[in-house]
């Protein structure tokens, strides 16, 4: 990943999910997305850009949070 600090724009490439799936496919656990994914939280983001899905504002963050957890408590 990598953040433009004077844009406030993250580009995620494959780390996040394609176009119409919820999270990408995790080569590791889902406790390791998340902690990923949770460093990111205290950053300004303005939009985020992906590999392989249209940009989205900084609420797609907070979407892959939520799906992460569910997807980790559905694997308990």
């Amino acid at each position: 990943m990598v953040y433009h600090k004077t844009l406030h724009i993250l580009f995620m490439g494959d780390v996040a999910a394609d176009e119409g799936r919820d999270l990408p496919e995790l080569a590791g656990s889902v406790d390791s997305y998340l902690a990923t994914l949770k460093k990111l939280e205290g950053l300004r983001i303005k939009q985020i850009l992906c590999s392989h899905r249209d940009p989205e504002d900084a609420n797609y963050l907070n979407i892959l949070v939520e799906n992460a957890y569910i997807l980790r408590k559905n694997c308990q």
